[in-house]
């Protein structure tokens, strides 16, 4: 048999968030027959590596600078003396291993192999999962993309558009959507309630679930907010936010949700979960979904995973969460707001056993428009057209 291609994958985090999820689901599925993975991360310590392991992946692991928002002057000084060195370092590297093919599993990872990719004549795809908020950072990140990479992977239409809109090399850029094997997803899990634990044994409440990183973008005050509102503060209804913090730039935000639970006595009514692993056990004895973030964000997976359960899902419209959610057709959109995401909450509610139709529609969604299997077959035909094979 012909010696398998290498693909050199680069995540500059070893936390497991979405962009590593979807890493992952792509390493599981891809032809292991004619293609060979290689992942660099800067350690061992998050659940990425474990993950990594269990799929048989070759994992080399490389300490990377990690990016930061700052003013001070000798920490960006720093920085950039770091991203030089690696930049060189990472020409041995790259050489050393000899890969096809390039792969940055975010823009920011491109930051340390982009010039080397190009100095090596490697091939170079760029992810770009998330939204940048000012049109200046995003002309520099399409500027850059431009001039590096050879094939630019959207999340999203609407990420797609943010390259699109300041660089007219147009053809290097595709959408591939993140995807869900939804026999296994929905398939493979607990028959027995999850929730069982913190509820007591004839509780009726309306079960509502966020999940995501506690992030002040992922919206979870939000949620809270609305629930607060006098449309629906009566109602009976649980909520669930399931996730924790990644950096510690966020655990003032994690003290403002225990705060307000604190404060308003929800304590029996918000509970603050942490991060699961079995998340899917959640969201199948569930009854809504919310997903909310208050900026925009590329493509939530978590809608996916609800709509895998056909379950009820409210996503705020903004990003790329109106390319999964048709409103009143499988889901439903709110502004970014209380007072809209109440509403659709108190509709959901009072018409919780008539919504049978936007549950199928979910699950068809899914099937028809987000598996696995199209974003793996449409991944590795980036590969085979930029290596002519």
């Amino acid at each position: 048999m012909s010696e398998r291609i290498k693909i050199l994958f680069i995540s500059r985090t070893s936390i497991f968030g979405g962009a590593e999820s979807s890493l992952c689901d792509l390493l599981r599925g891809i032809n292991k027959s004619l293609y060979y993975s290689i992942v660099i991360m800067p350690d061992k310590n998050g659940m990425l590596y474990s993950e990594l392991k269990e799929l048989n992946i070759e994992v080399k692991i490389i300490k990377m600078p990690f990016i930061r928002k700052t003013l001070n002057i000798f920490l960006l000084i720093w920085f950039f003396l770091n991203l030089i060195f690696f930049n060189f370092y990472y020409i041995v590297i790259i050489k050393k291993i000899n890969p096809k093919i390039v792969v940055c599993n975010s823009f920011q990872d491109s930051f340390f192999v982009a010039f080397p990719a190009k100095l090596l004549r490697k091939k170079l795809i760029i992810d770009i999962k998330n939204i940048l908020d000012k049109d200046w950072k995003k002309k520099i990140r399409a500027k850059l993309c431009g001039i590096f990479a050879d094939k630019i992977i959207a999340s999203s239409k609407r990420n797609e558009e943010d390259f699109t809109k300041f660089n007219k090399k147009n053809y290097k850029a595709i959408t591939i959507y993140d995807g869900l094997d939804f026999e296994d997803f929905a398939q493979n899990s607990s028959k027995v309630n999850v929730y069982d634990d913190f509820l007591e044994e004839n509780d009726s409440s309306l079960k509502i679930i966020n999940i995501g990183n506690l992030s002040e973008l992922k919206g979870q005050t939000l949620l809270i907010e609305a629930i607060l509102t006098e449309k629906i503060n009566k109602l009976d209804l649980k909520v669930f936010l399931f996730g924790d913090v990644y950096y510690k730039k966020d655990l003032p935000y994690k003290e403002k949700i225990l705060n307000m639970i604190k404060d308003y006595n929800l304590e029996n009514k918000v509970y603050l979960m942490g991060y699961k692993k079995n998340i899917k056990d959640y969201i199948k004895y569930s009854d809504i979904l919310v997903h909310c973030p208050v900026l925009e964000e590329g493509l939530g997976m978590v809608v996916l995973q609800g709509f895998c359960y056909g379950k009820i899902v409210i996503g705020t419209n903004i990003g790329g969460i109106p390319e999964m959610i048709i409103n009143g057709e499988n889901g439903f959109l709110c502004n970014v707001n209380k007072e809209d995401l109440a509403e659709k909450i108190l509709y959901v509610y009072n018409n919780f056993k008539k919504l049978d139709k936007i549950g199928d529609n979910s699950i068809n969604t899914v099937r028809e428009r987000f598996s696995l299997s199209q974003k793996i077959l449409q991944t590795e035909n980036v590969f085979k057209e930029l290596l002519n094979i």
